[in-house]
């Protein structure tokens, strides 16, 4: 049983609403740029705790033996994580409690090293974003229709748990509104590659169980497409509503964003579920272009045989990667695939 198991989602729920009804006595706190160091003195009161839910700069921590507590960063933080987010959910941290404060506020002062994390490229800038960390499984939430899965995400997605460390299971959700016959076998390529892939329906309670065991006892973080329903998902594993869920936009059938906020849920079975807000779009953080290839294992065979090393698998002659897909060796969605990410990479 783990020291963190008496997780209260409620403090969450009244971490999240602040913005809304904001604790004046909490809005005086400065929010600074913390600066790091990989070494410090920890003081004999610091607690240590597991950092459950980020909220815009609000950070929740449960301790071992005191309970939650509504955190901020120090100026400088102790942290081997060179280069990364400085907190994210997942993390293991110590935390110094406020004196001057009322309710139960604290400050970060170390984060210890992490075991593996989920990250993309930050939005608009040249920077890792930190998702999770230390975590054993990323579960690609995808849904049949609105929105339907893209392919391409997945792969994106797919890349990035091999890149992070982390074990990826891929979940179609919403099968109970589609009657395409061909809808499996769209993921034959997926299977084959020896990626787990479970065809279900959140909201009908159909496959859940079976997914449930996989997960059991493991901490994963739940990723995918708004609309794709990770919240009707987090209410079903837990059996009662702890997610808000909402329709996808009848304009755009993209869906919503109706969770803005990271958080993590402890199910019944030993396993927590890190909730994190619907993608649009993926950048994949940390990976050179000449690396790419590695990572679709459909080349395997045949980036040896290749003519000329290094060889980017795009133009080059007597390419056995290119000789393979031409005789239909190769899935030539996946090579498109391969090609987009290989772009978009600096």
């Amino acid at each position: 049983m783990n020291k963190y198991d008496s997780l209260n989602l409620k403090d969450f729920e009244k971490l999240s609403d602040r913005k809304k009804t904001p604790s004046l006595k909490f809005k005086k706190r400065k929010v600074t740029r913390s600066l790091t160091k990989t070494e410090g003195f920890i003081s004999d009161i610091a607690l240590k705790g597991l950092v459950c839910g980020i909220s815009g700069t609000r950070i929740l921590v449960e301790t071992e033996s005191s309970g939650c507590f509504e955190c901020t960063t120090a100026g400088v933080v102790i942290t081997k994580n060179e280069n990364q987010s400085i907190v994210a959910v997942g993390d293991v941290v110590y935390i110094l409690p406020d004196k001057n404060q009322s309710g139960k506020t604290a400050t970060i002062i170390k984060v210890e090293e992490r075991r593996n994390h989920f990250s993309r490229k930050e939005v608009g800038y040249e920077k890792e974003d930190v998702i999770a960390a230390n975590i054993d499984i990323l579960i690609v939430m995808l849904s049949v229709k609105s929105p339907k899965y893209n392919k391409r995400l997945l792969d994106r997605f797919l890349v990035t748990a091999e890149l992070n460390n982390v074990e990826p299971i891929i979940c179609i959700n919403k099968i109970d509104l589609s009657d395409d016959i061909n809808l499996k076998s769209d993921f034959d390529i997926y299977k084959k590659l020896k990626y787990q892939t479970f065809f279900i329906s959140a909201k009908e309670l159909i496959g859940m169980n079976e997914l449930k065991e996989i997960i059991n006892d493991k901490t994963c973080v739940l990723s995918g497409p708004s609309g794709s329903g990770k919240s009707t998902f987090i209410n079903s594993m837990m059996g009662k509503s702890k997610q808000f869920v909402q329709e996808t936009s009848n304009k755009t059938n993209k869906g919503r964003h109706t969770t803005s906020s990271v958080k993590m849920f402890k199910l019944s079975n030993g396993s927590r579920i890190i909730d994190t807000p619907g993608v649009r779009e993926f950048g994949i953080w940390g990976l050179e272009k000449s690396e790419l290839a590695l990572y679709f294992h459909e080349f395997d065979d045949f980036n040896p045989k290749c003519k000329y090393y290094p060889c980017t698998h795009t133009h080059e002659p007597e390419c056995a990667v290119i000789d393979a897909l031409e005789k239909g060796m190769i899935d030539y969605g996946r090579y498109e695939s391969y090609l987009n990410l290989f772009d978009s990479l600096s």
